[in-house]
């Protein structure tokens, strides 16, 4: 605009100016030729570390601390590929390249870049460079092994035993150490050392967990789940107190085996320089895995063999599942891993008195036919009138047996119409005696009309339902029967009011 007016483009100021393309000024840092002074120290302490043979380590953990707190600004547009990348392995364009990519990660902006640059930073990490302490370290490294692995996945097993090893290198909270490894099927493991002080639900929850066979996916468990719970629970009990009494080794060894102390390399295929030289350090992930430093030296105490599932606890649990899909007639039919004698007798026996122990609680069905219900009571008529004399009949007796006992025709009348639509197997006396207790009716007129004696009755009527309930329904202590309270409810539905 400036340019096009008439007044300015006549002027003396413009008349002789001639333009020409000039170059736009660029920072120092911007400028390809320019190295930063903390880059030219750096190298400088890698040609002196490369002079005395120092190991890349160490070289690596004093050059990070140099550089913990360097920020660049750099636009690099080359390569970097390496194995075991550290510093000593980048030119000084790769070293501004890295710099400047770490820089803005640091502000929190992840970018995909050269894998060799992501290990470099994972490295600074493990030696605690640019944060305040372990726990910020370990908070650091999960967070961009989380969000650098969904850029390129390749860092990601990695970081997962990278994390294990730092919560133990700095002693950190085992909660820490958990988060990043599974503890699961040590838990499991722990709890079947004192398999005495467990329920059947803990019992069976460890051992699925440590089982190779999966019991949870059998048809047999899906049909049968409580019952399949009781028989692996009883059976490893009695395996357990077999071997314990007869074996030289305990069932939990000979599955399971023993803890072993293994050479163990902190951070391994990582660069890293150990600084603290533990003389003796001791981290207890939980009573059956442990780790211990000495002089330097990290060894691992733990059950190697949980790393994968019991074969021969998957073995005595498919044999149970065979066994038992024959004795209840499920199919298919599966392999039986164990034949011995002594372990399918076991089963079969735990099998055997379950299916026993069911058939004695299950209610017995009874089928009445109360069309002869009218049969019953004249007969039981005819027999009362034989066992009494003339002289009784006009007396209040106190005894009378069962079969003569009678209430007024009111009373038996009411009984004969409701106990019609029941199952209940009783009389009209008992019947009407059972509904007064239910619903708080005197007794006194079944009791004053025909001298019914209401011991008798009671008696006769646990008798009766005993098969139904399994248990008296009437209790009577003393001249005041009542009924028991748990079967309240249920005698209401059958007995009606």
């Amino acid at each position: 605009m400036i340019l096009s007016d008439e007044k300015l483009k006549n002027s003396r100021s413009f008349s002789s100016a001639v333009y020409k393309d000039e170059p736009i000024i660029k920072t120092a840092s911007q400028m390809s030729s320019y190295v930063p002074p903390k880059i030219i120290e750096l190298q400088q302490s890698i040609r002196k570390a490369s002079l005395y043979s120092m190991s890349d380590r160490k070289t690596f953990y004093e050059q990070a601390k140099l550089m913990e707190d360097y920020e660049d600004d750099y636009d690099y547009s080359g390569e970097f590929v390496c194995y075991y990348p550290t510093y000593r392995s980048m030119n000084t364009k790769q070293l501004r390249g890295y710099f400047s990519w770490r820089t803005r990660v640091r502000k929190g902006d992840i970018r995909k870049t050269y894998l060799s640059f992501a290990f470099v930073y994972i490295y600074e990490l493990l030696h605690l460079i640019g944060v305040s302490n372990s726990k910020e370290g370990f908070e650091r490294l999960s967070d961009f092994g989380k969000r650098y692995g969904e850029l390129d996945q390749n860092i990601t097993p990695y970081i997962d035993r990278w994390l294990k090893d730092f919560a133990v290198f700095y002693g950190l909270d085992k909660e820490l150490f958990s988060s990043v490894f599974d503890t699961s099927a040590e838990e499991a493991l722990i709890s079947l050392k004192c398999h005495e002080k467990l329920s059947d639900e803990e019992m069976f929850s460890a051992i699925k967990t440590l089982s190779s066979y999966n019991i949870g996916n059998s048809k047999l468990y899906k049909t049968y789940p409580n019952d399949c719970k009781r028989i692996i629970c009883a059976v490893y009990r009695t395996l357990c107190e077999y071997s314990e009494k007869r074996r030289k080794k305990s069932l939990f060894e000979s599955y399971f085996g023993s803890p072993v102390s293994c050479p163990y390399e902190m951070f391994g295929t990582a660069v890293f320089y150990d600084s603290v030289r533990y003389k003796s350090f001791t981290y207890n992930v939980n009573d059956v895995h442990k780790y211990e430093c000495i002089n330097g030296r990290w060894s691992c105490i733990r059950f190697h063999t949980i790393d994968r599932r019991s074969k021969k606890l998957g073995e005595l649990i498919k044999t149970i599942d065979s066994v038992m899909r024959k004795k209840y007639g499920i199919s298919p039919e599966i392999n039986q891993p164990i034949e011995t004698k002594l372990t399918v007798g076991m089963i079969e026996k735990e099998i055997d008195s379950l299916l026993e122990e069911m058939r004695r609680n299950t209610p017995k069905k009874i089928d009445l036919d109360l069309s002869k219900l009218k049969g019953i009571r004249q007969a039981a008529d005819i027999t009362r009138e034989r066992l009494m004399t003339e002289s009784e009949t006009d007396e209040t007796v106190d005894i009378i047996p069962e079969a003569a006992a009678a209430v007024p025709e009111e009373y038996i009348d009411a009984a004969c119409e409701d106990n019609a639509d029941t199952d209940i197997p009783l009389d009209e006396n008992e019947y009407e005696f059972l509904r007064c207790l239910l619903y708080g009716i005197s007794t006194d007129p079944l009791r004053s009309r025909r001298g019914v004696m209401l011991s008798v009755l009671a008696d006769s009527i646990n008798d009766k339902l005993f098969d139904m309930f399994g248990d008296t329904v009437i209790a009577f202590d003393g001249d005041i029967p009542e009924i028991i309270e748990d079967y309240a409810d249920e005698l209401k539905g059958i007995v009606k009011k």
